[in-house]
C-alpha cells in the first residue's frame, strides 16, 4: 500500500503543473476545448497531419488490432489494412482543404452534415453509422 503513495503523488503533481502550464498559454481562456481537441487548434498543416495519422494507425493497428487479427484470420487481415490508405488520402487530400476553406469553422463531420443539410435524422443516421464502425 505505501509503494503506491509516490505513484499518486507524481500523477497530481504532473496535473497541476500540466494544469498551471496549460492555463498559461492558452492565457486563461477556453472558449471550446472540444474543438480544440478535434482539430489540434487548426494550426495542424499537411505533412504534420499525416505524421499524426501516421502515429496514430501505427499504433492503434500495429500493437492492438493487426497482430489479434492476424492470429485470428492469417495474413487475410491485409485486406482490412488496405482501406486506410485509401481513406487517409481522401480525408487529408479531398475533404481536409475543403473543410478548411469554408468559413463555418465545424470541428467533425457531424457538424458539418448537420450545418449542411439541417436534417436531425441524417446526423443521427451518421452517428449511429460511427458508432457500428467504432465497434466493429
Amino acid at each position: 500500500m505505501s509503494s503506491i503513495i509516490p505513484v499518486v503523488l507524481y500523477l497530481l503533481l504532473s496535473l497541476v503543473i500540466s494544469r498551471f502550464i496549460g492555463n498559461r498559454i492558452s492565457g486563461g481562456m477556453h472558449e471550446d476545448k472540444a474543438k480544440r481537441f478535434f482539430i489540434g487548434g487548426r494550426f495542424l498543416n499537411g505533412p504534420l497531419l499525416a505524421l499524426t495519422l501516421v502515429a496514430t494507425y501505427t499504433s492503434a493497428s500495429s500493437f492492438i488490432g493487426g497482430p489479434g487479427a492476424a492470429y485470428h484470420i492469417g495474413l487475410g487481415w491485409v485486406w482490412l489494412a488496405v482501406i486506410q490508405v485509401p481513406v487517409a488520402m481522401l480525408t487529408l487530400g479531398l475533404l481536409g482543404p475543403k473543410f478548411l476553406a469554408l468559413k463555418e469553422q465545424h470541428a467533425t463531420l457531424i457538424e458539418w452534415l448537420d450545418h449542411r443539410f439541417n436534417h436531425q435524422g441524417l446526423s443521427m443516421l451518421a452517428i449511429v453509422c460511427l458508432v457500428c464502425g467504432f465497434i466493429a
